[in-house]
């Protein structure tokens, strides 16, 4: 308190539901640089607004706690007085020094945060507590508001009752005890709009003593104006509906005038979420679920509405939506309710309506046919501003006036023994509401489904004639479409799988709750057995939802992480289960997105192309059903990139349409040539032949039953004035033989010279400059099988420049008659000679053998005599698992030379130190002391030992090693040109669950572990997304429990960064390798046992805050561009490479680009030597 420098401090009180009031707090606790700003949130559970309440010194929703307190008496919605929380909040007050109070909401606490006596500002972002159902709306606006009509409201009035268990006589006391406490003299309601004061005095005359003060809400991070000045006039009107659709924002209203609005509009659905999923299929409907703040500048320039709409059917207190469409230069049309019609000037900068459907049409009727206005309104916001948030604040320092300064707030840490239970809380609370979101949402399902089959039944019953009618069209239908009875068959087998899955559930539930490691430590143990099995219970509910075939799946692996990795890996292995994609329908709203969004700007960029390199498509033929040749030729022809030639080889069809149709379309265009052969030479001889007709800079291939994306060459075309590559390889979507149902999405990471040696990973679409196909010698006429994996192999060994292009641009038809597919011994033994031959050529002195599948290949490098690893093993205590370790070791490595260097770190258990001193003398055992910082032990480590080791391999105290030759795979793959790093594959103690796959850069806003919690098969492997944990590949990062590093690349970046004491150290030390050029290699041929977390135990929170905190400022830049070694088409919120949903569509991408100095024929055979060399190539994002 006497400090000079301290600051007031003010105290503010809110919910943690998120919203307005979220983004508002959030802006205020910014702006505000002469007050320090305490934030208490209540969290929720179950049918409770308040089990509890944490005290912030930050506004963001995830900030750590200072303090957390839970109740006995849980709070139901808002509670008139309350012991505890009284309690609570009169600590807080004193031991922080608070001088003012600021009430944003009362949801899930106690109306005594009023009644401190301290200057008191109540933030009206809504009419909650006076109105419990918070909207001021009953069958419609409500006009009065007495103790009867409050009766009515929670009885009749579900919709908008958000409180189960908050009766009408406790709404009525509470609401009475509010009006009471802002009367005092120390209270200021301050409300964002005057219409919250207009409508609170004329439900209630007692409003008319309480002291009002407007302050409208300011804005942190004002949005560019995004729309150009005068959209095209012409053509159908284009509306924008922005924001979260419900209820009370007039999902009701939309669904009564759609249908007539859309007979003469386009109306764009933008973060609509959940219920907007029911308007996706409409005609002239386009719908954007979800997005970030920051890409709505971009919708709104793709879009380019014409008019905003806002159909809230209660009366806002303020609206950002309104907001960022002013900021964004879009003329607003919204309901003449609350704060719309105090801001919006009807016919000037916005038009005003009646909330009633036949009001919304006829105003859009009227925008339509007077469009007129809409460049005067335009006019008339081009220049709006929001108020700042400084603004905003400096107002509510003159409305709340502290005098006195409170003290610095002091970081405390829950009661004694009371922090996990505090963490639990807090978890519980969170999962809740995730929870809470479900149930919103199944509801609305069901009512849509209620409403979709009554409004069936009455259409059968008014149309039965036509139904039979359309029942006979569709059966023609299915006889004619052979995609269509695939997919049903496919649906069959799905929903087969759904009901025996269905059928195991109960059992798998009871083995998630009786699972050992789902107990509950004992300071929760008073939440009580019933709580923790609906926690459970809700959120597999949550994630068996998503896709019902998938539940045994996910309930697998809740189990099984859970008995992996105690409660720590439940948790993650729930928080991670991601939505399954389901392809026809995430493929259609895909298609959609992109003509709407993609394609304009495509077409304009290409436009404004000052060079148009030629592409030519090489396509051999034989003998291809007409249907799917002409859609080959269709494809090609619809490319919106326009400078391309058709290079056709037919390899001597005996079926007479072949030919015939080529020489149709070759006669029409002539960009599409041929060559005809009369006898089948193979299709390495037709790709060859086709490859002579070419006259382009580049040549991509094309296979006849094949269709190609109409922006594919337009990427290639960009690609090459871009990056001047010699190869470019892109994703894929495979379909069903009719080419229309997208079964599987393909995802590529750059570029991995160790992971297409492992597993022929690049397929379609595929790339090259025409004079290196030409100067390679094309493809390998002796190959009828395998011919594209050989010609692949040998244009990397002399391509300096390899591109890969992260979208989907190719079509694969999924049929049995590949000659792959049907061959596949024949393919393992010819891909193997032909992997063989490469390696020989490239002089790497390495064998290739097949794999532990089909198309997987195990490439054995010898290890050089000079190799010699000193192994550091950190331990403090726990002497078995360190003997273990040991003694795995020595019993699994024989060909490599090796020392082993304990460091001892402070042990004090007996047990421990007597095996240390029993270690022979070729252990070396060092002793630390000191506090730990996992960067600084690995760095004292290193520094002690003699610089005759050409490695160091850093182990964690709890591996165990498996099999032989673990560490001369790591080894041998450390020796090859460039590599800096190497890690392998770590299993949980049950040797059938995947710990470490290598590192994703991003996930979850940090790292974490490829394929974590994935389950391999009692026989078999895991192979991982596109084989990726079951072959040798580069990724960015490899985990530090067992790391092989050159000694020369661990000195050249000077070790660990020791300012990340525990987390992220690995990670980051792995990322300032490659900035060298050095690449990160996983070893997927070498399985470790990883005993994770018994040194230093387990943690349900983030044990390392400061760490993360310093992890992602210093690599913001790397995340946000996304890890190369991993597809953006491919969710960050998961280890199981999950697809994004909706799937990624973007005008601009990120191409990868992998350069090398030389080309790499003859240069692997140098094996490195101790002296360090400068690396030659690198792969990332551009």
């Amino acid at each position: 308190m006497n400090d000079a420098n301290a600051r007031p401090v003010q105290l503010h009180v809110i919910h943690d539901l998120g919203g307005g009031s979220a983004k508002w707090l959030a802006d205020y606790v910014k702006a505000d640089t002469e007050r320090t700003n305490l934030v208490l949130r209540s969290f929720a559970h179950d049918t409770a607004a308040g089990i509890g309440i944490s005290l912030h010194e930050d506004a963001a929703a995830d900030s750590p706690a200072l303090r957390v307190w839970t109740w006995s008496d849980k709070i139901a919605a808002a509670a008139v007085t309350h012991e505890q929380y009284r309690a609570a909040l009169d600590e807080i007050v004193r031991d922080h020094g608070v001088g003012g109070i600021l009430v944003s909401s009362l949801i899930g606490h106690s109306l005594e945060a009023l009644d401190t006596g301290l200057p008191t500002v109540v933030v009206n972002h809504d009419y909650f507590p006076y109105c419990p159902s918070i909207n001021l709306y009953f069958k419609a606006m409500c006009e009065k508001c007495d103790g009867h009509r409050v009766a009515e409201c929670e009885a009749g009035n579900p919709q908008f009752n958000a409180f189960a268990g908050f009766g009408a006589a406790a709404r009525v006391e509470v609401r009475e005890r509010f009006v009471e406490l802002v009367l005092k003299p120390n209270v200021t309601m301050v409300t964002p709009s005057a219409s919250v004061a207009d409508n609170l005095r004329r439900l209630d005359p007692r409003f008319q003593r309480v002291r009002f003060v407007t302050i409208p809400h300011g804005y942190g991070n004002p949005l560019p104006h995004a729309l150009p000045a005068d959209p095209e006039s012409g053509g159908r009107l284009r509306i924008l509906v922005l924001g979260q659709l419900s209820v009370a924002k007039g999902v009701e209203l939309l669904r009564a005038a759609l249908d007539r609005i859309t007979a003469f509009a386009d109306v764009h659905l933008v973060g609509c979420r959940e219920l907007g999923e029911e308007f996706r299929r409409r005609p002239h409907v386009h719908v954007i679920s979800d997005y970030d703040l920051h890409e709505l500048p971009g919708h709104i320039a793709n879009i380019r509405p014409h008019l905003g709409l806002l159909l809230s059917i209660v009366p806002e207190t303020f609206s950002y939506a309104l907001s960022e469409l002013m900021m964004l230069g879009v003329p607003v049309a919204a309901t003449r309710l609350g704060s719309f019609a105090e801001r919006i000037r009807n016919g000037v900068d916005g038009y005003l309506f009646d909330p009633h459907p036949d009001a919304l049409v006829a105003l859009v009727a009227h925008v339509d046919s007077h469009r007129d206005e809409l460049q005067s309104m335009r006019a008339a916001i081009a220049g709006w501003r929001p108020r700042t948030a400084r603004v905003m604040v400096a107002d509510y320092h003159a409305a709340l006036p502290i005098s006195v300064p409170g003290a610095a707030p002091a970081r405390r840490s829950s009661a004694p023994g009371s922090a996990e239970f505090a963490a639990q809380a807090l978890t519980l609370a969170s999962m809740w509401k995730d929870v809470k979101a479900l149930h919103r949402h199944v509801a609305l399902l069901n009512e849509a489904r209620d409403r979709d089959e009554t409004g069936r039944r009455e259409q059968d019953r008014r149309h039965a004639s036509e139904r039979e009618a359309l029942q006979r069209r569709i059966e023609n239908a299915n006889k004619r479409f052979n995609d269509q009875e695939e997919m049903h068959a496919a649906k069959d087998v799905q929903l087969e799988r759904m009901r025996q899955h269905a059928g195991m559930r109960d059992g798998q539930v009871a083995a998630l709750l009786a699972s050992t490691s789902w107990r509950i430590s004992a300071p929760v143990r008073w939440v009580g057995k019933s709580l923790r099995n609906l926690i459970v219970l809700a959120r597999c509910i949550r994630a068996g939802t998503r896709q019902p075939s998938q539940i045994g799946e996910n309930f697998g692996k809740v189990v099984a992480a859970g008995r992996s990795a105690g409660i720590p890996g439940m948790k993650a292995a729930l928080l991670s289960l991601q939505p399954v994609v389901d392809p026809p329908d995430a493929w259609a709203a895909y298609q959609q997105a992109f003509r709407t969004q993609v394609r304009p700007r495509i077409v304009e960029r290409i436009g404004t192309m000052q060079v148009k390199p030629r592409i030519s498509i090489l396509v051999p033929t034989y003998n291809t059903p007409e249907d799917v040749l002409r859609e080959m030729l269709a494809s090609v022809q619809a490319q919106l990139y326009p400078e391309w030639e058709l290079c056709i080889a037919d390899d001597g069809s005996t079926a007479r349409h072949v030919v015939n149709v080529l020489q149709e379309h070759a006669a029409r265009d002539p960009r599409i040539k041929l060559h005809l052969d009369t006898s089948n030479r193979g299709v390495s001889h037709a790709s060859n032949r086709a490859l002579e007709l070419a006259t382009g800079e580049f040549a991509v291939l094309l296979d006849h039953d094949d269709i190609l994306e109409e922006q594919a060459l337009f990427r290639v075309a960009e690609s090459l004035l871009q990056d001047k590559p010699d190869m470019v390889y892109s994703d894929e979507i495979l379909v069903s033989r009719g080419g229309a149902v997208a079964r599987k999405f393909v995802y590529r990471p750059a570029f991995s010279l160790e992971y297409l040696r492992g597993h022929p990973y690049i397929v379609h679409m595929v790339g090259f400059r025409t004079a290196l196909l030409r100067e390679i010698g094309g493809f390998d006429e002796s190959m009828r099988i395998s011919q594209d994996y050989d010609l692949i192999l040998r244009a990397v060994e002399k391509a300096r420049r390899i591109v890969h292009i992260p979208e989907l641009l190719y079509r694969w038809r999924i049929h049995g008659e590949s000659a792959g597919h049907a061959r596949m011994h024949e393919v393992m033994e010819v891909s193997t000679a032909a992997l063989q031959r490469h390696l020989d050529r490239c002089g790497a002195q390495a064998t290739a053998r097949e794999g532990a599948g089909f198309n997987l290949f195990d490439v054995r490098y010898p290890v050089s005599p000079g190799v010699r690893v000193a192994i550091v093993i950190p331990t403090r205590n726990h002497g078995d698992i360190l003997k273990q370790c040991i003694e795995s070791i020595q019993a699994t490595v024989k060909d490599v030379q090796y020392d082993i260097i304990v460091l001892n770190h402070d042990s004090d258990d007996p047990a421990t130190l007597q095996y240390l001193a029993t270690l022979p003398s070729s252990v070396r055992v060092l002793a630390y002391s000191g506090v730990f910082n996992f960067s600084a032990i690995n760095n004292w480590a290193v520094a002690q030992l003699a610089p005759v080791y050409s490695h160091y391999l850093l182990c964690n105290n709890d591996i165990e090693a498996l099999q032989p030759g673990w560490l001369e795979r790591m080894a041998s793959l450390a020796e090859q040109d460039e590599v800096g790093i190497v890690g392998v594959k770590l299993l949980y103690p049950d040797h059938h669950t995947i710990q470490h796959g290598g590192v994703l850069v991003g996930a979850f806003r940090g790292a974490e572990h490829y394929g974590k919690f994935l389950r391999t098969p009692a026989e078999g492997i895991e192979p991982g997304y596109e084989c990726s944990l079951a072959v040798n590949r580069e990724v960015s990062a490899v985990t530090a429990a067992c790391m092989l590093v050159r000694r020369e690349v661990f000195e050249a970046v000077g070790g660990f960064d020791t300012g990340l004491a525990v987390g992220f150290g690995d990670v980051d030390f792995c990322l300032r390798v490659r900035e060298r050029g050095h690449r990160i290699i996983f070893c997927g041929l070498a399985d470790l046992l990883h005993h994770e977390s018994y040194t230093r135990g387990t943690s349900s929170i983030d044990p390392h805050p400061a760490d993360t905190a310093q992890f992602q400022a210093k690599w913001t830049v790397f995340i946000q561009k996304g890890d190369p070694f991993y597809n953006p088409g491919l969710s960050v919120m998961s280890t199981a490479w999950a697809t994004r949903s909706p799937l990624h569509c973007s005008f601009e991408i990120e191409r990868r680009v992998y350069r090398r100095e030389r080309p790499l024929v003859g240069e692997l055979a140098r094996v490195r030597q101790p002296s360090a060399t400068t690396p030659k190539a690198v792969a990332h994002g551009e």
